[in-house]
């Protein structure tokens, strides 16, 4: 394939500025001025090819990706590469040193393996400093070094790289392209200190006797006052240049972590830090795994004056912390670029959390078995079953008058067949005193005058209301009796089902409707609290809702618990589903009534995972430990023991907060009812007796006007 396909022309890869820094420019000419343009010499051209055939074929390396930094002039190390990399088909970029500071997407990408030419390590130090962008802890970096005496070793040089970028996966080619130079940062030098450099050398007879592979590297020569420790190094596959951070070696790592639902912060009596719950295993387990040493910065809650959540990204991007063990949703977060995530532990929900609605007071439970639609539905149904009944019971009286007027006869008939005729025997004394009790009745009827009667437009609406309250009272005609029968299997029904409703709502009573949706929290009018900046951020769509929702939403900063607002200032409040699940999230009123409600519609769910600083050298090594945690069903353990002991103290405290009578009547099942269930029945009773005893009154006083009168 040809050498131009690999070689991506600077043009197309970089977007160019119209104008380089003169400040870089001196720095970048002063890097590369004193590189030598002579050519290199045979043994020189085999030792550079064989050390890279051996990264060419090397698994650390791969994939293999060049990144040639090329300088002003020509240079016949840069030719060299050049050549080697066309002839071996190796895909590369190639960069001016001077267009470093250009923003270039290829740039960003890991596992690049960048080439540079170094005269001495001042200048090399000067390129470090400028150019702090190109240093990721995730790409390979090989250094040729053309200085014929190294008066400053390369321990410093690397510690440098170590500890302000992650940089571990570096070599250097050195001493006429015959030694590698390499670091081991979590190895102990003499004085205890981490970080530790090897050389190794090639024989000075390989020239004539070639290996296969590659096993051409010894230790440097006893005149060697370099102080690098001795090691014979051989180049085959198994050779290992980098730290594959298996192994720690108790190397100490700063990890923060704060208190929360997941991570209890306590101290004994001696001050001592103690860590519990199942962030806390998750942290020993990792330092255990991976043998290194944890410096645990913990915060409390009393400690926390600002959002954790920021602070604790904050210091990942400053480098003063190394990774955080406690759960992060899995999210953009706006105001910091400089982190990432390890793999996912958990998923968790974004819920609001509202005041409860409370019970409907018990006198309405008579009341509230069926539903309004339903109530004004049996309305209608008795009003027209009156109605039937009336309609029924008129047109029978209409027929049977009409049927009398016509046949008169028949009429005289049933008339006589209806009398019988009463015998009296009497005494000539009795006889005599009928006739003056007769006479005697007779004047006094002539006499008294009737009450006036109820006009008919009064009278028959009271009647039909009465039927309404009562309709079937007697059954006079077959009509009648069949439009009762009719009804009388749907009112068994009906009101075995109001029964049944009205008993079950003694254990389960009746609530106000709650809220279910986003659209009930927006329309609820309530204000939306919340202690951290980022949860806000979550409702950034473009829909009127969630515009409505961030105009609600206010961020305090309070030691007080969001949940305790809640209750008890009548506010909402965003939180993680956990938060009800494993918090002390018991409150409730005197008679035992939850006073808080989780709406029912969650809007987000995320996963929950660890931090670490960007491109982190550990992060493989956790995410291997962390997913083998995971498998093993660890973490649902540790999740299951402490639901499971928070269950058992929600329980006890219920138990504690209710009085000896409540409990008693708790523990024995039994539901007594009171005068508060039959407040509104025995009012609506009360109601009925006092019209009543009105309309009596009134029906007196209009009997007693009536006899004055006469």
């Amino acid at each position: 394939m040809l050498y131009s396909t690999y070689l991506i022309p600077l043009g197309v890869l970089l977007l160019l500025k119209s104008s380089t820094s003169a400040e870089h420019s001196r720095n970048h000419d002063k890097f590369y001025s004193s590189i030598e343009s002579k050519p290199l010499s045979s043994q020189e051209t085999d030792n550079l090819r064989l050390v890279l055939n051996f990264i060419r074929q090397s698994p650390e390396f791969h994939p293999l990706t060049f990144s040639v930094i090329l300088p002003e002039f020509q240079s016949s190390f840069i030719e060299f590469l050049l050549s080697y990399i066309g002839q071996n088909s190796i895909e590369a970029y190639k960069v001016r040193a001077r267009d470093l500071s250009l923003k270039a997407t290829w740039m960003s990408r890991l596992r690049l393996t960048w080439i540079f030419v170094v005269q001495d390590l001042s200048s090399f130090n000067i390129f470090v400093y400028w150019q702090w962008n190109l240093w990721k802890a995730g790409n390979q970096y090989l250094i040729i070094f053309t200085g014929k005496v190294v008066t400053t070793l390369w321990t410093e040089a690397f510690t440098n790289l170590w500890r302000k970028y992650d940089v571990h996966r570096i070599v250097v080619v050195d001493d006429d392209f015959r030694c590698l130079t390499r670091y081991m940062p979590l190895e102990k030098r003499s004085n205890n200190d981490f970080g530790r450099v090897y050389k190794s050398c090639l024989k000075k007879n390989h020239l004539t006797k070639r290996s296969s592979e590659y096993d051409l590297l010894q230790n440097p020569p006893k005149g060697n006052n370099s102080g690098y420790p001795d090691e014979i190094l051989r180049l085959n596959t198994d050779t290992r240049l980098f730290e594959n951070f298996q192994n720690l070696n108790h190397y100490p790592l700063n990890v923060l972590v704060f208190e929360s639902l997941l991570m209890n912060v306590s101290y004994d009596t001696r001050n001592r830090l103690e860590l519990s719950k199942p962030d806390a295993n998750v942290a020993f387990a990792l330092e255990k795994a991976m043998r290194a040493t944890f410096r645990i910065k913990a915060m409390r809650k009393v400690d926390f004056m600002d959002d954790p959540f920021a602070t604790s990204l904050t210091g990942i991007e400053t480098r003063n912390v190394d990774m955080v063990i406690t759960g992060f949703f899995v999210k953009v977060y706006s105001k910091f670029r400089k982190f990432q995530f390890t793999c996912a532990m958990y998923e968790d929900k974004l819920c609001f959390v509202s005041p409860d609605s409370g019970l409907v007071p018990k006198a309405y439970m008579p009341f509230l078995p069926f539903q309004k639609s339903l109530w004004f539905l049996l309305i209608a149904y008795n009003i027209t079953v009156t109605f039937l009944w009336w309609l029924a019971k008129h047109i029978s009286e209409s027929l049977r008058r009409q049927y009398k007027c016509a046949n008169p006869s028949r009429r005289l008939e049933i008339n006589r067949s209806t009398r019988k005729p009463q015998a009296r025997y009497l005494s000539k004394s009795g006889i005599k005193n009928y006739f003056l009790i007769k006479e005697h009745r007779s004047s006094d009827v002539s006499n008294y005058k009737e009450p006036p009667e109820i006009p008919r437009y009064i009278k028959r609406p009271i009647i039909f209301i009465e039927h309404l309250t009562y309709p079937f009272q007697t059954s006079e005609i077959p009509a009648q009796r069949a439009l009762l029968l009719g009804t009388l299997f749907f009112a068994l029904i009906l009101n075995g089902l109001y029964q049944s409703v009205l008993v079950s709502s003694l254990s389960k009573p009746f609530h106000y409707p709650q809220l279910h949706n986003l659209e009930d929290v927006v329309d609820s009018g309530k204000i939306v609290i919340t202690k951290y900046a980022n949860l806000k951020n979550v409702f950034l769509d473009d829909s009127e809702l969630d515009a409505m929702l961030v105009q609600r939403i206010r961020v305090i900063n309070t030691q007080r618990s969001t949940k305790d607002i809640v209750a008890y200032e009548d506010k909402i409040a965003i939180t993680r589903y956990y938060t009800l699940e494993l918090g002390d999230s018991d409150y409730f009123d005197k008679e035992g009534n939850p006073l808080l409600n989780l709406v029912d519609e969650c809007p987000m769910n995320y996963r929950v995972s660890y931090v670490s600083r960007l491109h982190s050298p550990y992060a493989e090594k956790v995410d291997f430990v962390l997913l083998r945690l995971r498998e093993a069903g660890l973490l649902n353990f540790w999740f299951d023991d402490m639901l499971y002991r928070i269950k058992i103290a929600k329980i006890k405290k219920r138990r504690l907060n209710k009085d000896m009578a409540a409990m008693k009547s708790w523990m024995s099942g039994r539901i007594r009812l009171s005068l508060d269930h039959y407040l509104l029945t025995f009012l609506l009773l009360f109601v009925g007796l006092f019209g009543s005893t009105v309309m009596f009154f009134v029906e007196l006083y209009i009997a007693k006007r009536s006899t004055r009168k006469c």
